[in-house]
């Protein structure tokens, strides 16, 4: 049975901890909640329905640990005592284990977890999981700092950085990079360049001109690392930099950087290169020649598809071609076509608050709408729209503000003109030109 949601967080943890130490919980005690990033208790859901089943298969247990914020309390109290707790230190307390009992976690034990977070970058995690994995990371950086590991530290801060980055919050990626000076990187030309490589991509979609100039000094120092950095580390370079100036509407300067990141990546990293012509597709297509990109996007499928059981990022990778090569699609008229591209990405990822899911919404809405089906587009422009005037992070809420400037360009009756104007209210400055968005944004 694969269960979904966090409910069993809590049970999880204690279980987990009384492994550790060695040492059996209170066999009376029960807990249902879910434990958050930072170690507070959520919520569940059906809490009832979970107290019935456990009070008729496990009769000995007459108390139950939950978040303090927990609800519909009053519907168990008849059937066990319900104690509240705030965070998982709190809730170990009621089953007489203690966090603080645990041993230390040294140094040789940490530097495994480093090299299994550096494995996560490619894969396909939802904007909770990203946020997730850049807690843990970051964790990570401060432990190494406080053991005075530099190098270890560094590199734990980079991937909280551009895991932060994944999840859509550039503020938060550069907030993490902040940590990390011009001191602590000096000496040592990988990670400068990697840090240069993470601060465009975090600064992307807020400033795009510190975003080039950032990740042009990232292809500059390139020439400066020995063959092995320079073979890894290039072609991000490249890539970041070709992206840059697509975003800020250069698209003749960004094409010949973002092909010479796809010949590199060819010739040096295989499971890299489909990505990279990824982001050249998008190029040809915003730069008028989406029949050339179709054709790149054609072949570049074919090779992750083909090294999906090889390679977790070519799988990832996959689902972006397939929103690209949509969206070529579209542009080509071969609007029934592009449909079948945009909905096998809906269908593949979840949740809708995800990319390229949500970026797929987006031109299902506008596609959709062309071919007269008004119903089902307006099914996607209303995930768009809900994103964009929710509490997400900031660059997917602006996916669905773009998708509501769309359908406000169209003219097309899908959802009121004060609803879409408000979800472009919600995401975007005053001064910001919408025309120059709709030009440039490639999510």
């Amino acid at each position: 049975m694969e269960i979904e949601g966090g409910s069993l967080g809590l049970s999880t943890a204690i279980a987990t901890l009384s492994a550790a130490l060695g040492t059996p919980p209170r066999c009376n005690v029960a807990g249902s909640a879910v434990v958050l990033p930072d170690g507070r208790l959520g919520r569940v859901s059906f809490l009832a329905e979970k107290v019935r089943v456990l009070r008729a298969q496990w009769p000995d247990v007459d108390t139950l640990v939950v978040a303090a914020e927990q609800d519909d309390i009053d519907t168990v109290s008849g059937l066990v005592r319900v104690v509240r707790a705030p965070d998982l230190a709190a809730a170990c307390a009621h089953f007489e284990l203690s966090l603080e009992s645990l041993p230390p976690c040294r140094i040789e034990e940490r530097r495994p977890m480093l090299a299994a977070l550096h494995s996560q970058e490619h894969k396909p995690h939802d904007v909770a999981q990203w946020i997730e994995k850049s807690a843990e990371a970051w964790e990570l950086a401060r432990a190494f700092h406080v053991e005075a590991c530099a190098r270890d530290a560094i590199e734990a801060r980079l991937l909280a950085a551009i895991f932060a980055s994944h999840a859509g919050d550039g503020q938060l990626s550069r907030a993490i990079l902040a940590e990390v000076s011009e001191d602590d990187v000096r000496s040592r030309p990988p990670l400068r360049v990697r840090k240069l490589i993470y601060l465009a991509t975090g600064t992307i979609d807020d400033d795009v001109v510190l975003a080039e100039r950032t990740a042009a000094r990232a292809v500059e120092l390139c020439a400066e690392l020995s063959g092995d950095d320079r073979a890894v580390l290039i072609g991000p370079a490249l890539g970041t930099h070709g992206r840059t100036l697509l975003h800020a509407d250069r698209i003749d300067e960004a094409e010949p950087l973002l092909r010479a990141a796809l010949a590199h990546h060819r010739d040096h990293l295989e499971e890299q290169w489909p990505r990279s012509a990824c982001y050249l597709a998008t190029c040809l297509r915003h730069a008028g020649r989406a029949a050339e990109a179709l054709e790149l996007i054609g072949e570049a499928l074919a090779a992750a598809e083909r090294h999906s059981d090889r390679w977790e990022v070519a799988e990832t990778t996959a689902l972006y071609l397939h929103l690209e090569r949509g969206r070529a699609l579209a542009v080509l008229g071969r609007l029934r076509d592009a449909v079948l591209d945009l909905e096998h990405v809906v269908r593949k990822q979840d949740p809708a608050a995800a990319y390229p899911r949500l970026g797929a919404h987006r031109t299902l809405a506008d596609v959709l709408a062309r071919l007269e089906d008004a119903d089902e587009a307006r099914k996607h422009l209303r995930v768009c729209v809900d994103i964009a005037r929710g509490t997400g992070r900031q660059t997917l809420r602006r996916v669905g503000g773009v998708a509501a400037a769309e359908a406000l360009l169209a003219a097309r009756p899908l959802l009121s003109a004060l609803d879409l104007e408000a979800a472009w209210v919600a995401c975007f400055p005053a001064d910001v030109a919408r025309g120059h968005v709709l030009r440039t944004w490639v999510y």
